[in-house]
């Protein structure tokens, strides 16, 4: 399974990360990915794999790196809302993170939502 590179995150999510700290993003998306084929009960090809894990690469920079709501430069006002619909936790939270749950066919989510139970109880 190919990587996704820096570039292709940036594509996707514009942001003032290092590179250095979108690799570690990226390393953590395929970790998570990597545990889809195993938790979920769903067979995904290496190309929706690979998807999957760009998208969450992309999410995992959106969390740390929000578009801001709201600029004011001198006397000039600028609102900004680039996400539309609605945006819910953990993965929901960006649209980025909902086109990888989307595209893992809400795998994501359950194990997000799994894991956070495993965290209560530990």
């Amino acid at each position: 399974m190919a990587t996704p590179t820096i570039a292709e995150v940036k594509d996707i999510k514009a942001t003032v990360l290092s590179d250095a700290a979108i690799t570690a993003r990226i390393s953590s998306a395929g970790t998570i990915t990597g545990r889809i084929n195993n938790d979920c009960g769903e067979s995904f090809t290496t190309t929706e794999l690979e998807d999957i894990q760009l998208w969450l690469a992309a999410h995992l920079v959106a969390i740390s790196d929000p578009d801001p709501q709201e600029e004011r430069i001198a006397s000039l006002e600028i609102r900004v809302r680039h996400q539309v619909g609605k945006l819910g936790k953990g993965v929901e939270s960006t649209l980025y993170g909902q086109t990888a749950n989307s595209l893992s066919s809400g795998c994501l989510a359950s194990l997000m939502d799994s894991q956070q139970a495993v965290a209560q109880f530990a």
